[in-house]
């Protein structure tokens, strides 16, 4: 009685039908992951500008000027610099740099100064400036100065009601804004020597009442007593 051999591996139609197969989920598995990638990029690019947002107000109060980049932010001889204003070193995976430089993309990021703002930028996935792909974050400095000014005008506020509580019959405070700092430094009141002649936007603090004796509080143009 004769037996046939059973037949053993691949035939060239099951290769076939296996690599075809194989293409499919390819073709459907790797746009997937691509934009998984990206999407990962993205956000890390979004939480490193959340950071980098944060440590230009920090550049800013200390200097009064703006980081012309991230790594101003890390280091730098600017005038009134103390950072570091970024903690760590952030390791790039598509490049070799490192410390902030560059976005989740491999890309630098721009920094644009425009008066009172400044705006970080990356250029997205398609890696190209001024698409519907960038991501931009704007950095307004005007509310920290602002709070700024009203604490410095709380303490001479305070300094002057103290001053007319104490002098007002016998020496009181000029009318002239700068005659009165230098009678609150000598009397105790404020600091000598300290910065109390202008606002955080570097216009001059005035008198209320304008130009009469006894002055009864400080005001700023920008935010007002």
């Amino acid at each position: 009685m004769m037996h046939t051999k059973s037949k053993s591996g691949f035939t060239l139609l099951e290769m076939i039908i296996v690599m075809s197969l194989i293409a499919v989920l390819a073709g459907a598995i790797l746009p997937a992951a691509g934009s998984i990638m990206r999407s990962q990029s993205r956000r890390s690019t979004i939480e490193e500008m959340d950071l980098m947002s944060e440590a230009v107000q920090e550049f800013y109060r200390d200097t009064r000027q703006f980081p012309t980049g991230p790594l101003d932010l890390l280091g730098g001889a600017t005038p009134g610099w103390s950072g570091p204003y970024l903690r760590g070193v952030v390791d790039d995976p598509w490049s070799s740099q490192s410390g902030y430089a560059v976005d989740g993309f491999g890309n630098p990021y721009t920094f644009t100064a425009n008066g009172f703002e400044m705006t970080i930028t990356s250029d997205g996935a398609d890696r190209t400036n001024g698409t519907a792909d960038d991501i931009e974050l704007v950095v307004n400095v005007t509310p920290m100065l602002r709070q700024m000014t009203r604490d410095e005008l709380r303490v001479i506020n305070t300094a002057i009601a103290q001053y007319n509580a104490a002098f007002l019959g016998t020496d009181p405070l000029s009318g002239n804004y700068g005659i009165a700092v230098s009678q609150l430094e000598n009397a105790g009141y404020l600091p000598t020597g300290s910065d109390y002649d202008a606002d955080e936007w570097g216009d001059d603090y005035t008198g209320n009442p304008a130009n009469a004796s006894p002055m009864t509080e400080a005001m700023s143009v920008n935010v007002g007593s």
